[in-house]
């Protein structure tokens, strides 16, 4: 009997430290290595293109260069030329996305009916992962927008 009662301790013993290493790892904060990225596309109305994201949503991994493609097309029968402006949200991003190349730097010119795929190439710090406002992050919004460049010009002067 004492024996049993051995095996008995034993067995509740072990039974104990697995269910308290299984909460235990269910408790861990999860870092993030993907984060799914709405990619939102508009044009001002005194610029007449068609804007779109080519893959939307997208999941970019954390620390990997990524190449994100959009297409562009001039709507009208004249040459046009426009100029993008970049946001992002949730903003604690600024810190951790890093455009090596993209698109928005330059006026872009469009010729009657032209249609060119733009592309942005950008990585992600992984230092994000360890930031307490963005390491749980797995959702965000990449947001560009097409300004008339004659205007947006003269609305900077």
């Amino acid at each position: 009997m004492l024996f049993n009662l051995k095996y008995r301790i034993l067995f509740f013993f072990i039974l104990l430290v697995l269910i308290l290493s299984i909460i235990f790892l269910l408790l861990q904060k999860k870092e993030i290595s993907f984060i799914k990225f709405k990619l939102i596309t508009s044009t001002h109305t005194d610029l007449p293109w068609k804007f779109t994201a080519v893959k939307n949503p997208l999941e970019i991994k954390v620390g990997e260069v990524t190449n994100v493609e959009y297409i562009v097309e001039n709507l009208s029968d004249t040459k046009t030329s426009g100029i993008a402006t970049f946001s992002y949200y949730p903003r604690e991003l600024k810190y951790y996305i890093t455009k090596i190349d993209c698109f928005c730097y330059d006026s872009k010119i469009l010729k009657p009916n032209e249609k060119r795929k733009f592309v942005l190439t950008m990585v992600i710090d992984p230092k994000v992962t360890k930031d307490p406002k963005t390491r749980k992050l797995e959702e965000a919004i990449i947001q560009f927008i097409f300004f008339n460049s004659k205007n947006y010009k003269e609305s900077k002067s």
